[in-house]
């Protein structure tokens, strides 16, 4: 095995502070998957830069307490149960959001359910459930909130990625830095 030796004196990494962007600003965004987590986060990042926001999630009373705290600091958000297991609720749940905002402006799919257990082991059924809901659910949802917005004239984004927002709410990750080789 080789020595390990350091050089100099180690110091934090300095922070660039970076200003701000409220490209989000009068904008209304549906954040499925909205209750925790990611979702969540992205919800209370939406609404901080001025968004309107409605969160879905399947879990009712997550969904409550998720609005009682985004709506603390005077965020214009409000929840909606929607099972993405269900055409039927993703679509009553858009049209839901688009009343209450008056249009959509972005999505953000958040929403997605993991099975913790042996895949060998793993029932069709389970399997079912899963492809529901990760996939065939959120593109149900991309493809009606991108017909709901081509059919009103918005041109926007109709899916927010994870980096963008990573980029968005960590300072360091900014538009700006670097970017990373792969």
């Amino acid at each position: 095995m080789g020595s390990f030796a350091t050089r100099g004196e180690h110091r934090p990494l300095a922070v660039r502070q970076v200003a701000p962007v409220r490209s989000h600003a009068d904008k209304r965004y549906l954040v499925l998957g909205g209750a925790g987590g990611a979702g969540k986060a992205a919800a209370a990042l939406l609404a901080a830069e001025g968004a309107s926001v409605v969160i879905g999630d399947v879990r009712e009373q997550a969904l409550n307490e998720a609005i009682a705290d985004l709506n603390k600091g005077g965020a214009n958000t409000s929840a909606v149960v929607v099972d993405l297991g269900n055409a039927a609720s993703i679509a009553a749940a858009i049209e839901q959001a688009e009343q209450r905002l008056g249009g959509i402006d972005g999505l953000v799919n958040c929403a997605a359910i993991v099975r913790h257990v042996d895949p060998l082991e793993t029932p069709w059924t389970d399997w079912e459930r899963v492809f529901a809901i990760n996939v065939f659910g959120a593109f149900e949802a991309s493809r009606l909130v991108a017909k709901a917005m081509i059919a009103k004239g918005i041109k926007a984004r109709s899916s927010m990625s994870r980096r963008r927002l990573a980029r968005r709410a960590i300072p360091s990750r900014s538009p700006t830095a670097p970017a990373r080789q792969r």
